[in-house]
């Protein structure tokens, strides 16, 4: 399922705030990632714009307050892509 940003935009399916896809994830990813999605595990990507905290535990937390554990084979990836992303925006 993808879950989108609720405050940005307000979509119309039959259960509010979530777009069913028959895409596998690692086939949404490679259309995503230009956009800012990184792996934050191996069941979700995240989109990196929406990241405002990340903790030395490997938490992350998003815009909408949602907290979500970075898996420890993504860890590294994740750290190097949300550095990256800070050094453009500031």
């Amino acid at each position: 399922m993808i879950h989108p940003y609720q405050e940005k935009v307000d979509y119309d399916f039959e259960k509010k705030g979530d777009i069913k896809t028959k895409k596998k994830l690692n086939e949404l990813y490679e259309e995503l990632q230009p956009f800012g999605f990184e792996y934050a595990h191996n069941s979700y990507i995240v989109n990196m714009n929406y990241v405002t905290k990340m903790s030395s535990e490997g938490d992350l937390k998003l815009k909408d307050d949602t907290l979500l554990r970075i898996s420890r084979s993504k860890q590294k990836s994740f750290r190097e892509a949300f550095s990256e992303l800070m050094g453009y925006k500031y």
